[in-house]
């Protein structure tokens, strides 16, 4: 067993009461960043599903732009380019085009205008003219009210994947492709240089940037990086060069000259034109590999954005990084929410652990701070006792009685398979664990008893089980991916397939029973089905409103309307008569992919996706209680960002920010509440803070390996976030 360790994360502002809360709500993780724009003092960030961030350089405060509070049309976010009148364009996976004023929204995409697409990989802008490349269809020129399209069948462009753009000092467009090499585009004339024609090391181009000097600067997925003055060709890779990885996804030029190269796999580098200095996990505070992004700000500061750690500052001495999530979720794909006795949410990810949620803070539990044996959660149950028992992808089943940890899986108990894919509580406290091809295994934690059934051993079908529901007369009922329907009694298996009955496919998903003891199925591909003793009524895309037939998850609300998440459709309400469909076009919903449902005692609906992190929605306004810090475009008085380095060795900035003066406290505290050290105690002028903490206690000693808290204290506000030392 292992004690367990929670800790606090960044709580999110507004006390909200039902009458002004929206009716929709988007949690997400800013881990993975795709795309960095500057201008003057301000920092935009598209983020992998969690939407825009603005960070206001002077202010030091952020806004968190989304599904659910702006005319922002999809979560994940691919480029970001900003025109000489500061407007913000912002190209979506599969949301088409955003322009953003400051105020208003303006959304291009293949319904409302002639983008070819909704999925716009990359913008370059020039004057009034926004060239749009996108990720399927060719190259768009937009110049405000005319469209023009070029694409492989009406011009000499090479290919229909546009990966990059950029505009030199003769207003030419160099156009980066997926599988046609580099383009330059005249006006008038096409020029195409490949691995064929030309000194060009590889034909897909990720990244261009133009130096004082008119020279290109290119950068390839798996070729390095070129330098093009018009007539030769070098090349820079890991064979001739420093450069530390040969997929160079982003290039900037500083003041200096000097060209900051970020790979996917090697960290960032500086090259002088002579000489390389290279930042990555070894040498430097840089916690990851791979950088998706890299942009200057007007003060020569890199802005580093990451795959899956987040955006860090460099401004040449110190790493700082930056929280561009506007909740405590650590991934955008949520397999199951579960609400616990007491209302506190807990959210399963995909690969980044279990998260906690009460309403105002947030808490992560993962294999590395707490006893959870695997980060890949799949399924939850809460007992009667409040006691939560997890499932996990490859590492068995977990308990967890909110201090200690006690795990069961194939090696030390019965439990026959790893991958536990369901899980179901009965009255008697037996835990009813589904596993992915090992059958269903009935356990008695009291008397340490385990039962297995299995398709040798009993009339359950072979296959993997997917969900567990529990009726009042102690029935269980489980959905099969390939085995149909199956009623356990206690003692005998029913057993419904389309062979033998109306369901009309094997493959479910899951299960829930209405007020009536009638048994809603979502199944894969065969849509929505109702089982009511002898009666089957089946709801699909053919004979209803229903807007997909793959369901992954069904959920029967307080009131008796039946909510479907579908795989491609978004989410339907049935009310019995009625449909309502909502999608990422006509609302709030993050993804059109749901993965997950659970209705809390408010009346709200949470909703996981795969991509879009988690929702929450109830018609005339959500019913939430959340703090300081997030969704809302409200200034904040206080900032405590994350640390950076986290985990760290030696040393670790700790940055802050103060809306107005204020008298600041800000100390180091171990697990045991015990305070380290006090790094301020003074007032404070309103801005940004950065504070060094060398590992040290008050004694000047160095302070243990482990797990400390930081807290700021500014006037009535106190926020507190969690460091990991490693000596």
């Amino acid at each position: 067993m292992k004690n367990a360790f929670i800790y606090l994360l960044v709580a999110i502002s507004y006390n909200l009461s039902a009458q002004t809360n929206p009716e929709w709500i988007n949690y997400t993780s800013g881990n993975i960043i795709n795309a960095i724009a500057t201008d003057t003092n301000d920092i935009w960030v598209g983020t992998n599903g969690g939407g825009v961030v603005h960070i206001n350089l002077t202010g030091g405060g952020k806004e968190f732009y989304n599904r659910s509070n702006s005319g922002l049309p999809d979560n994940l976010i691919e480029s970001i380019a900003i025109d000489r009148d500061h407007n913000i364009w912002i190209g979506t996976f599969n949301g088409g085009l955003a322009k953003f004023n400051g105020t208003n929204w303006t959304v291009y995409n293949k319904n409302n205008s002639p983008l070819p697409g909704n999925y716009i990989k990359t913008i370059a802008t020039n004057k009034d003219t926004i060239w749009i490349g996108t990720g399927l269809w060719g190259l768009m020129k937009f110049d405000g009210k005319n469209w023009t399209l070029y694409n492989k069948s009406n011009s000499d462009l090479p290919d229909d994947i546009i990966a990059s753009l950029a505009i030199d000092d003769s207003n030419y467009l160099w156009i980066g492709t997926g599988l046609g090499g580099l383009t330059k585009y005249d006006g008038k004339n096409w020029s195409v240089y490949n691995t064929v024609n030309s000194g060009l090391p590889y034909n897909w181009i990720t990244a261009i940037a133009i130096d004082d000097s008119n020279n290109k600067w290119i950068g390839t997925d798996e070729g390095g990086m070129a330098k093009f003055d018009g007539l030769n060709w070098t090349v820079y890779d890991t064979s001739h060069s420093d450069l530390p990885n040969d997929r160079v996804w982003s290039i900037s030029i500083d003041k200096q000259d000097n060209k900051w190269i970020g790979t996917y796999g090697g960290g960032f580098a500086r090259f002088d034109g002579t000489n390389w200095t290279l930042y990555n996990q070894s040498n430097s505070e840089l916690l990851g590999k791979y950088v998706q992004a890299l942009k200057l700000d007007e003060n020569g500061n890199k802005w580093i954005g990451m795959y899956e750690k987040g955006l860090v500052e460099f401004d040449g001495l110190s790493f700082i990084g930056q929280d561009v999530s506007n909740s405590g979720l650590t991934q955008n794909i949520v397999r199951f929410i579960n609400i616990d006795h007491n209302g506190n949410y807990w959210f399963g990810t995909h690969s980044k652990g279990l998260v906690f949620f009460d309403g105002n803070n947030w808490a992560l539990y993962d294999s590395s701070n707490s006893g959870l044996p695997d980060n890949e959660v799949c399924s939850m149950a809460t007992d009667a006792n409040d006691n939560k028992w997890i499932g996990t992808y490859s590492s068995g089943l977990a308990k967890f009685d909110g201090t200690n940890w006690t795990v069961y899986n194939s090696e030390n108990s019965n439990l026959p398979d790893n991958h536990v894919c369901a899980l179901a509580v009965d009255d008697s406290a037996t835990v009813w664990i589904g596993t992915m091809s090992k059958g269903l295994a009935k356990f008695n934690e009291r008397e340490q008893s385990w039962t297995l059934f299995n398709s040798s051993n009993s009339d359950l079908p072979s296959g993997q089980i997917r969900s567990i529901v529990i009726d009042d007369e102690n029935n269980k009922w489980i959905a099969m991916m390939g085995g149909g329907l199956v009623k356990l009694d206690g003692i005998d298996f029913t057993i419904y397939n389309n062979s033998n009955s109306d369901l009309p496919s094997n493959y479910l998903e899951w299960i829930d029973i209405d007020s009536s003891g009638a048994k809603w199925i979502a199944t894969y591909g065969g849509g929505l089905v109702k089982y009511s003793d002898t009666s089957w009524t089946i709801h699909s895309t053919s004979n209803s409103s229903l807007p997909d037939d793959y369901l992954q998850s069904v959920l029967i609300d307080k009131n008796g309307n039946i909510w479907a998440a579908t795989l491609r459709g978004g989410l339907a309400r049935y009310d019995g008569s009625h449909w309502d469909i909502f999608n990422t076009s006509n609302s709030g919903l993050p993804a059109n992919n749901i993965m997950s449902l659970a209705a809390d005692s408010k009346g709200n609906i949470w909703i996981g996706s795969s991509g879009g992190g988690a929702a929450v929605y109830r018609k005339g306004g959500v019913i939430v209680h959340i703090e300081e810090n997030g969704f809302a475009n409200r200034p904040r008085q206080i900032e405590l960002y994350t640390n950076y380095p986290n985990p760290f060795n030696s040393s670790t900035i700790i940055r802050y920010f103060l809306a107005k003066p204020s008298h600041v406290r800000l100390k180091i505290f171990d697990m045991l509440g015990r305070k380290v050290r006090e790094l301020v105690n003074e007032q404070k002028s309103a801005g940004n803070y950065d504070v060094k903490w060398d590992g040290k206690d008050s004694e000047g000693a160095n302070a243990a390996s482990g797990i400390y808290f930081y807290q700021l204290m500014a006037g009535k506000h106190v926020n507190t976030r969690k460091m990991l030392y490693l000596r």
